[in-house]
């Protein structure tokens, strides 16, 4: 009887954590429309951030991606002020344009050249 409790409370524990809302973003009047990915950051790890694309632009379907970010790559607010990498957080949405060059791992990997956070609704 206890365990049956405790798998009922760790399966809930776990759905309410997945099921977490992310914050809304109107895509079609928040991007520019010319980012090679747009959406969620999912994970930071060191000097780049694992994006769950949450639109396109470009009729490719969606995927997860690495992105490097490196002393080039240029990150602003949605406000176009220059920010860091510091303030970018899990849960952000942004849009990135990358480097052209895209490694076909799982997940797939690439260098950003721009990196603009979204403003949320």
């Amino acid at each position: 009887m206890r365990f049956a409790i405790l798998l009922i409370t760790a399966f809930v524990t776990i759905i309410t954590v997945y099921n977490q809302e992310s914050p809304e973003v109107d895509f079609k009047q928040v991007t520019t429309g010319n980012a090679n990915h747009v959406g969620e950051i999912i994970q930071k790890k060191g000097e780049s951030v694992l994006i769950e694309e949450r639109y396109t632009h470009f009729n490719q379907p969606l995927s997860h991606i690495w992105i490097t970010i490196n002393d080039e790559t240029d990150i602003f607010t949605d406000q176009q002020e220059e920010t860091t990498l510091t303030k970018l957080k899990k849960g952000d949405m942004v849009e990135v344009w990358n480097d052209g060059m895209i490694l076909e791992s799982y997940p797939a990997k690439t260098t950003a050249l721009k990196i603009r956070k979204l403003q949320p609704k």
